[in-house]
């Protein structure tokens, strides 16, 4: 009797949540990545995973205004804190017009082309840079319990504005010495086969008067063919083996492409910065993606890095 009434209630939940219009979405992946010169100790090469669940749910007016929000469960390799370690994101959205509260997606992170020139199953890249406020990309945990974002977007046909606000700590009615509220903005604008994309933030990461520019390219040269040029620019460009200053600015500009025959996407990048502290001002990247379907693939790259060492990994990642 007693296993008739749990599954009873087994059923009973998941009807609940159809109903409810809550879905499941993320991806996983695993490999072997590789550093060459990883610090006094470390190793140099080691197994990464993380999978990652999103936790969506929607409802619907009569009006038409769709209102819903989403969690985030995630673990990591030699992260100890697996589990809910992201704010949750609540949003409405109604005739091409979405706003987000909360975990937003931060507009400058969500522009079009911005990690064009990513690679490997790591999906990684030193052609962009790293350090900017987003809540998508960057650690946000639910310790940082006054953090508070706003966002807003717009889109209409082959175009796609966007503006955010970051507030480090809405409780108090000035923000600290050195600090200040993050605003970005971006827009990005297809056309055929053309893509261009912008975006900005002002006070970036919550540093008061630190900047970060964005101006890419895209075109598609054939349905198998596709190259881009990207533009950063700002005080918090993170470079790898970098002494850059807060207050100096520094510019990366990376060319980069692929090529896609049949199950096989080869990649590279090649990227220059302006930055004279670091090592080598001029790397390349190079990676490959095989297609072993169902939504998964076996990836690949050799990333030399700003500081002339070598980063490489190989693994498998699968998105569900």
């Amino acid at each position: 009797m007693k296993k008739i009434l749990l599954a009873t209630t087994v059923l009973v939940g998941f009807a609940s949540a159809a109903s409810a219009d809550i879905t499941f979405s993320g991806y996983g992946r695993f490999g072997v990545a590789y550093y060459s010169n990883p610090g006094v100790g470390a190793a140099k090469a080691v197994i990464d995973e993380r999978m990652r669940i999103n936790i969506d749910g929607k409802t619907v007016t009569d009006g038409g205004v769709t209102f819903g929000g989403r969690l985030r469960l995630e673990s990591n390799a030699n992260n100890t804190q697996a589990g809910i370690p992201n704010a949750a994101m609540l949003y409405a959205t109604a005739n091409g017009m979405r706003m987000e509260v909360g975990n937003v997606n931060e507009a400058l992170d969500s522009v079009a082309l911005f990690y064009n020139s990513e690679m490997g199953f790591e999906d990684s890249s030193f052609g962009e840079a790293y350090n900017f406020d987003s809540y998508r990309s960057s650690q946000y945990s639910l310790a940082d319990a006054n953090r508070m974002g706003v966002f807003f977007s717009y889109s209409a046909g082959p175009l796609n504005a966007r503006i955010s606000v970051i507030n480090h700590d809405q409780t108090l009615a000035k923000q600290p010495v050195g600090a200040d509220k993050e605003y970005s903005i971006s827009a990005d604008y297809t056309v055929g086969q053309f893509t261009v994309a912008a975006g900005a933030a002002k006070n970036s990461q919550g540093v008061k008067d630190q900047f970060y520019n964005f101006v890419g390219a895209a075109y598609a040269v054939s349905p198998d063919i596709n190259v881009g040029l990207n533009y950063n620019n700002g005080t918090n460009l993170g470079l790898t083996g970098s002494t850059l200053a807060p207050t100096k600015a520094a510019s990366i500009t990376t060319l980069y492409g692929n090529y896609t025959m049949g199950a096989i996407t080869l990649k590279g990048y090649i990227a220059n910065t302006n930055d004279n502290t670091v090592k080598n001002q001029t790397i390349a990247g190079v990676g490959a993606d095989y297609a072993l379907g169902g939504g998964a693939r076996l990836s690949g790259s050799i990333r030399p890095d700003w500081a002339g060492e070598t980063a490489a990994d190989i693994g498998v990642r699968f998105d569900f």
